[in-house]
């Protein structure tokens, strides 16, 4: 197997040139969903499908039996098989038989926090061709960490103050994620400001992580009220700011939104989440909520997020009881 850099897969896709088999090797999701997202637009440009999978579900038979199926109404296919490091061995070994049946018109991506070559399937992997490759997803810093920051900031619709700048790359020096996780948080706490600073980013980075918002998000978005509300008051006492969290609440409606419109137009989930822009871990608990919720269930939920905003902004009731009575509302 051979290993690239993140620079010669970039030079790779902008050559439209891609492999069978990818191991990325790394904690940032963030960049694995850019590289993918290149991938897809190389290998997909003249149709085809994308699937997202997790490691902790995955059947490897049924992996094997789908990179075997192209057809001409599905002539190809990228795989992407996120959360690698929960499978087993035995599920690892199962999956040899891939390194025998490398496809030209399929890729097929793991994202991994780590690879043990003590595992058959990377002991086999590190004999095979260029047809597979591994690559280690290195932290951003310096030049390309500015480059994600002006990225990140256009498309919040937002400037960035030089000291908020240099307290970001304090706090998320090394990890994409969280730089766009914390960029988004204070372009909504800036609200109708035009340029974000350091006391927005103050306010709403680094007090909480993004597992405990993903906790939350998917309480609510599954209906799990007792999860939901341990979540809320756990974010309150770290200090996350009620108005905060009401507007990432209200972004997961907006895409619930999104998504019945145009799975009402007879697009394919895959389909929905790349014209969208859903990360994966997010599309793992939206589309099941866009289903339970239907129609209704969303625009009454888009109701409450609005009134719950009004009142964080206007009201005299503590912030406290306007978002556990939201929370409430939406489970």
């Amino acid at each position: 197997m051979a290993s690239i850099s993140e620079s010669k897969l970039h030079e790779e896709l902008q050559k439209k040139k891609t492999r069978f088999l990818y191991v990325f090797v790394g904690a940032d999701y963030f960049k694995v969903d850019h590289y993918v997202e290149g991938l897809e637009k190389v290998l997909l440009q003249s149709g085809g499908s994308k699937e997202v999978l997790y490691g902790d579900e995955l059947v490897p038979e049924a992996l094997l039996d789908s990179v075997r199926t192209l057809s001409l109404w599905d002539p190809c296919k990228l795989l992407l098989i996120r959360q690698s490091e929960r499978m087993t061995a035995k599920q690892w070994e199962a999956l040899l038989p891939l390194l025998q049946m490398p496809q030209e018109k399929c890729s097929l991506v793991f994202h991994t926090t780590k690879a043990d070559g003590r595992m058959k399937f990377f002991q086999a992997l590190s004999k095979v061709g260029d047809d597979c490759v591994q690559v280690k997803l290195e932290p951003a810093v310096g030049g390309e960490w500015s480059a994600w920051l002006q990225t990140f900031a256009r498309e919040a619709g937002k400037s960035i103050a030089p000291d908020a700048r240099n307290l970001l790359q304090e706090w998320t020096s090394g990890s994409l994620s969280e730089l766009k996780h914390t960029i988004d948080r204070a372009a909504l706490f800036a609200g109708e400001e035009a340029e974000i600073r350091r006391d927005h980013v103050r306010a709403v980075g680094f007090r909480v992580t993004p597992e405990d918002i993903f906790r939350l998000v998917s309480g609510v978005l599954s209906g799990d009220r007792a999860l939901a509300l341990t979540m809320t008051e756990t974010l309150l006492e770290q200090g996350e700011e009620p108005i905060a969290m009401v507007g990432l609440l209200a972004r997961q409606y907006r895409w619930l939104l999104g998504i019945l419109a145009l799975r009402a137009e007879g697009k394919a989930d895959a389909a929905i989440a790349s014209e969208l822009g859903i990360f994966p871990m997010a599309a793992k608990a939206l589309f099941p909520a866009s289903r339970r919720l239907g129609g209704k269930g969303v625009v009454k939920g888009l109701a409450a997020l609005a009134l719950a905003d009004h009142s964080l902004k206007s009201s005299r009731l503590s912030r406290e009881h306007v978002t556990t009575r939201l929370v409430l509302e939406l489970t």
